[in-house]
């Protein structure tokens, strides 16, 4: 060993002074990836290391206890703000106490913020004199965000399994996971509804308890190998469900496999192909129900009497519902008996015994009246429960079924409708639904098969009593004429002297004769031609004129009247006007229309006739006015004076005399022409009737 070497060596081996040891712990201390804060006894800062600086922003030497919080801005962890007293190497200093991975918040200066776990402690020296205090902390902002990273992925893993638990929850077909070796380790909720097991009795392989045991070998060699090669799995197999029964289901099972390729899990569905098949069948039969309801609601539309609508709900009813018998019932109105409309399908003597039967009788048909409910019996068995009064009944016509549906209107039962079935039948709702509607549908037509007898009877009889009516009338008037003929005749004969000399008092009361025959006879043309448009016997001869001269032609018959109440009388009617019109019905309206204008206009009084024309697409109209100055019409009895043998103003003071048809026969008379006839009136300030003419142009 050379002299250097071995004062080397010595050295080595001589102890470290104070100094040297002071200087080598600092120096560890500074290299520490913790942070690291110790002060003397007073707390003031004598050493913060690099990893410290780094932490806080800020090294503050000499900082005493009372500034810690101006130097160091520590937050809880929720964000308030530590006061100086409170901060962990405050209490360590001035408290003497020992805090232990504290969590807290650094702000540094440039505002940022960081998440640190620390320790405080307070130094103490051999003889238990405290020294100071040591504060060491580390930084956990990467490891807290490493760890909601995970927590988060966790709770992401957690809600798309939860998700996906929902959606599998939610399809219609059954639905299931196993790990790698085919474990099943979840079902969906279809899946215990279906097969009424629970979770326990299912774990694992408790599936193969399901299985036809003349299927499940195949079943579970297919499964292994699928395991075994990571291959999807499909096959068609029956499975028991919670009544007992198998149904068959299309199963696929789908590997899921990992970045690398390897199969970490397995997603299987069993879809119920036996319910996709009633299914359809299901579909079909509703379509067919639904044309069948279709035909039948029209053809009960198109049924006016009770015959009819009972071949329909008979006949075509049966057809549609396959029944081998069928059989309409109506209860007599205000009685408590039944009467058969039609069967079909019955022996004859059945049928004549069941024609007519009391409301009380034990049987379906009339139970179903009664009782206003539908009837379901679905075997023989419970046809002999329910009436076995009526077992040879069902013995001959091999009764195994039966329906009966009550035809119901407004509240009330009026009938019922039966059919039945040689073999068992449950009807299914969409069965119950198609004969119920066939049972509305029957009921409505039923009501207005009633209601067209009822009007047409009424209508017949309506009919009888205004031919009679309309005969009398015409018997009487024609009885009338020839009578009032005579006298006129043989009145006229006195007048010319033929029986000698007349006095010129006789002449006056002749007159009078002829004048009272005249008015009769005017009054007994009224009734006649009445009697002829109520009969439907009268002929238009429509022609085209004009409108003046149908006006001129009636002027000179009213002039008479005209002059004896001193009356004015103004025409104005434009000298174009051509219309289609009855030449002699239409003088007679207007003859109407001025002898009414005369007679209810006080001496001295107006009476104007004028004309105007619309002209619109497809309608155009000529308007013929008499406009009068007399007493009027009330506004509540200005259509009653179209009425027959209507006068508004008849009392026992009235001064105007006539049948009360003239305005009547004028209406009708301007409708038989294609117009009408209409009045306008105020009381005490005179009317206007108005016809309407179709114009030539």
């Amino acid at each position: 060993m050379s002299p250097e070497e071995s004062s080397d060596a010595d050295a080595a081996s001589k102890p470290m002074t104070a100094d040297e040891s002071l200087s080598a712990l600092e120096a560890a201390i500074a290299q520490l990836d913790e942070g690291v804060i110790l002060t003397d006894a007073t707390g003031r800062i004598t050493l913060v290391n690099d990893a410290a600086v780094r932490l806080h922003g800020v090294a503050a030497l000499g900082v005493p206890p009372e500034e810690y919080s101006d130097t160091y801005h520590l937050l809880t962890v929720d964000g308030a703000p530590y006061p100086s007293e409170e901060l962990p190497l405050a209490r360590a200093v001035l408290r003497g106490e020992t805090v232990i991975n504290e969590r807290w918040k650094i702000r540094r200066p440039d505002g940022s913020e960081i998440l640190a776990v620390g320790t405080a402690r307070p130094v103490l020296g051999a003889n238990g004199r405290q020294l100071g205090a040591v504060l060491t902390l580390r930084d956990e902002t990467a490891h807290e965000a490493a760890l909601v990273a995970e927590r988060e992925a966790e709770g992401r893993l957690a809600e798309s399994e939860r998700q996906f638990h929902t959606l599998a929850d939610a399809i219609p077909t059954l639905a299931w996971t196993a790990d790698a070796d085919g474990y099943i380790d979840w079902y969906n909720r279809q899946w215990y509804e279906y097969t009424g097991s629970s979770p326990a009795e299912m774990e694992g392989w408790g599936w193969t308890a399901l299985h036809d045991p003349a299927v499940l070998p195949e079943v579970l060699e297919r499964w292994q190998a699928s395991i075994r090669s990571g291959a999807p799995f499909e096959m068609t197999f029956p499975l028991r469900g919670a009544d007992g029964r198998y149904c068959r289901f299309l199963t696929r099972v789908t590997p899921v496999r990992d970045a690398d390729d390897r199969v970490i899990r397995w997603f299987g569905t069993n879809t119920d192909v036996e319910a996709e098949r009633l299914a359809r069948d299901a579909a079909l039969s509703s379509a067919l129900r639904t044309e069948r309801l279709q035909a039948l609601t029209a053809a009960l539309g198109a049924a006016r009497s009770l015959d009819e609508i009972a071949h329909v709900v008979v006949a075509e009813g049966r057809a549609a519902t396959g029944a081998e018998t069928g059989m309409l019932a109506l209860r007599v109105p205000d009685t408590n008996e039944v009467t058969m409309i039609r069967t079909e399908g019955f022996p004859e003597d059945v049928a004549q015994l069941y024609e007519r039967f009391p409301l009380t009788m034990i049987g379906p048909s009339a139970e179903c009246i009664r009782t206003g409910v539908p009837l379901w019996v679905s075997s023989r068995e419970a046809l002999s429960e329910r009436y076995p009064n009526l077992d040879a009944v069902w013995d001959q016509c091999g009764a195994q079924a039966l329906s009966s549906i009550p035809l119901i209107v407004d509240g009330t039962v009026v009938g019922s409708m039966t059919y039945m079935y040689t073999t068992p039948q449950i009807q299914s709702e969409g069965d119950r639904s198609f004969f119920l509607a066939i049972g509305r549908q029957a009921a409505q037509a039923v009501e207005r098969a009633r209601l067209f007898a009822a009007e047409r009877e009424a209508r017949a009889s309506a009919e009888a009593a205004n031919k009679s009516k309309s005969d009398f009338l015409a018997a009487m008037s024609h009885e009338f004429r020839t009578p009032l003929n005579a006298i006129v005749g043989y009145a006229q004969l006195m007048e010319i002297g033929v029986h000698g000399d007349v006095t010129h008092a006789q002449l006056h009361a002749l007159e009078r004769i002829q004048r009272s025959s005249e008015h009769l006879l005017s009054l007994i043309n009224d009734v006649l031609n009445f009697a002829k448009l109520e009969a439907g016997r009268v002929e238009y001869d429509i022609s085209v004129l004009r409108l003046t001269d149908a006006v001129a032609t009636v002027a000179p018959m009213v002039e008479p009247q005209l002059a004896a109440k001193g009356l004015v009388y103004e025409v104005d009617i434009a000298p174009e006007l051509v219309v289609k019109a009855d030449g002699e019905k239409l003088q007679q309206i207007i003859l109407n229309l001025l002898s009414n204008a005369i007679k209810f206009t006080e001496k001295g009084g107006r009476i104007t006739v004028n004309s105007a024309h619309r002209d619109g697409t497809g309608a155009n109209f000529v308007f013929l006015r008499v406009t009068d100055s007399g007493i009027g019409i009330p506004r509540d009895r200005q259509e009653a004076v179209f009425d027959p043998f209507i006068q508004v103003h008849r009392n026992l003071t009235r001064t105007t005399e006539g049948t009360g048809l003239g305005l009547a026969i004028s209406r009708d008379l301007a409708r038989g022409m294609g117009g009408e006839l209409r009045v306008r009136s105020k009381e005490g300030h005179g009317s206007t009737f108005t016809v309407a003419l179709q114009r030539v142009l």
